[in-house]
């Protein structure tokens, strides 16, 4: 790490920091999208299949108890506005049944041909209670109506059976959208806090690469500085002798030339 040059460190930073980002952006992309199609897989396939379900559970309840209002009913005129709206019933049952096989998942498509079997069997003998019923024989139609119960037994149970299946469909697909969630989340809070840990501990090592570099800096400017601290001590050591041998030297000197003005006076003598 010494070794290397400023740039490159700082650079090698940056790249950390740019690839985890990059790294987070796309787990966090990727994640959302498979969230999304959970959340589309359920609007689109898991919710129509529940509510055909429901629906079927409760149009076929409705087709008994008008089934039962027929039978108790003591105006002719009733019976026919009841005998009528069993005929739209059916009429909704049916549809729902052709909705629910087409979208029903390929592990509940036999549920929904055991229900619609359960469910013709029963309208079968409905239909002979009906037409007793609209012919005022009364006890024949609830000897038959006794023999049909076992049927409409058989058919309740596996109308809540298709419920609970596709509710549990619906829980599954939850529980996958959540363990979706919380895997994604796991992995963008593990991957943010080891980017953060790679480039604190790189930031560290840089600055302290640079803080070293800079102490070895200094101590060498101080060394320098005391070097040419007693350089120039001894240049003006040297100085000041050098002035005081010339300051010697002009004595001598103006010695000298009192001395050749004491002859040459005496030789003019």
């Amino acid at each position: 790490m010494n070794q290397l040059s400023l740039r490159f460190k700082i650079f090698f930073v940056l790249s950390i920091t740019i690839v985890t980002t990059i790294i987070i952006g796309v787990m966090g992309v990727s994640g959302l999208a498979n969230i999304k199609q959970k959340l589309d897989f359920a609007n689109d396939k898991t919710l129509p299949r529940l509510f055909n379900a429901l629906s079927a559970q409760s149009g076929f309840r409705r087709l008994t108890i008008a089934q039962y209002r027929l039978m108790t009913s003591d105006n002719d005129q009733d019976k026919r506005k009841i005998s009528e709206d069993i005929v739209a019933y059916k009429k909704d049952l049916d549809e729902g049944f052709a909705s629910g096989l087409a979208v029903a998942a390929e592990a509940r498509v036999a549920a929904w041909k055991s229900a619609e079997t359960n469910y013709k069997g029963w309208w079968e003998a409905s239909l002979v209670i009906q037409k007793l019923t609209l012919e005022n024989k009364d006890k024949e139609a609830f000897d038959e109506a006794k023999k049909q119960r076992l049927l409409r037994l058989e058919a309740e149970k596996v109308f809540d059976d298709l419920v609970v299946k596709n509710i549990e469909g619906s829980k599954n697909d939850q529980l996958e959208a959540n363990s979706e969630y919380n895997q994604t989340r796991v992995y963008l809070v593990s991957i943010t806090l080891i980017g953060i840990l790679i480039s604190t501990f790189l930031a560290w090592a840089i600055m302290r690469s640079l803080l070293k570099s800079l102490n070895n800096t200094v101590e060498v400017i101080l060394e320098s500085t005391n070097q040419v601290a007693a350089a120039s001590s001894q240049v003006a050591s040297a100085s000041q002798q050098l002035s005081q041998a010339s300051t010697e030297q002009a004595s001598s000197l103006e010695e000298t030339a009192s001395s050749l003005e004491e002859i040459t006076s005496m030789i003019s003598k």
